[in-house]
């Protein structure tokens, strides 16, 4: 199944040149075309040059103001073991960068950060850990502010880690944004370190098949993960 998505000629043709950079630099075509976080197959992006051709050939060089692209269906369901292993993704990101990754890919669909800390909450919260289960993710991204810079030091016991997850599920379904701050009984943890310790907490699930007794977080105000806002 294939979805349509319509996009401006200025966001057709910067991926329109991100192609010809990727053909220049590397000898051969990309597999997709990233367009507004999509991935546009080869064949799909070279039909659309097609089209583009034959709009300003049929209308003195002018070009569209917009452009149709066919795109795969991506389910809202998604596989718990495509979820452990983007965990372990980003963990192993936040670990060799100090910062969290813009996005991650989860079966060919890019998601920010913001729909990973809502997937992974999700997941988390409910225990719904194994291969024949699956997480929705429902949630439409927004770009975050900037949160305050907040430490933490502590280790995060498994009732509390539910708890903070549940709480943020329940805050963007009510809010339909992430939180930038997490409430806990071992103070305020910010929405970046919530991420990474989610990311390391089912990466223990992925690994080990059960749940951490508790996470540890050891971020300091300088601290380049509590500094960096992921760009969406």
């Amino acid at each position: 199944m294939t979805n349509s998505i319509t996009v401006t000629w200025e966001v057709w043709a910067d991926g329109e040149k991100r192609y010809q950079a990727y053909l220049k630099n590397n000898k051969t075509e990309p597999n997709y075309v990233t367009i507004q976080e999509n991935l546009v197959q080869l064949k799909e992006w070279k039909d659309s040059q097609k089209r583009v051709i034959q709009f300003k050939k049929d209308n003195n060089n002018k070009n569209p103001l917009t452009v149709k692209l066919t795109i795969p269906s991506v389910s809202t369901t998604l596989n718990t073991k495509d979820v452990l292993q983007a965990s372990t993704n980003v963990k192993a990101f936040v670990e060799k960068e100090s910062q969290l990754p813009n996005y991650i890919t989860i079966t060919d669909k890019k998601y920010n950060m913001e729909q990973y800390i809502f997937i992974s909450s999700k997941l988390i919260f409910s225990e719904s850990i194994g291969g024949s289960k699956a997480v929705t993710s429902d949630f439409k991204k927004h770009n975050i502010s900037k949160p305050g810079i907040t430490p933490i030091k502590a280790n995060i016991d498994k009732q509390t880690f539910y708890t903070m997850n549940r709480n943020v599920v329940a805050y963007m379904d009510k809010n339909g944004k992430a939180p930038l701050y997490v409430a806990s009984k071992y103070g305020n943890v910010q929405f970046q370190a919530h991420i990474y310790s989610n990311a390391k907490i089912l990466d223990y699930y992925k690994k080990n098949k059960i749940m951490p007794n508790y996470v540890s977080l050891d971020l300091t105000k300088n601290s380049k993960l509590l500094n960096y806002l992921p760009k969406y």
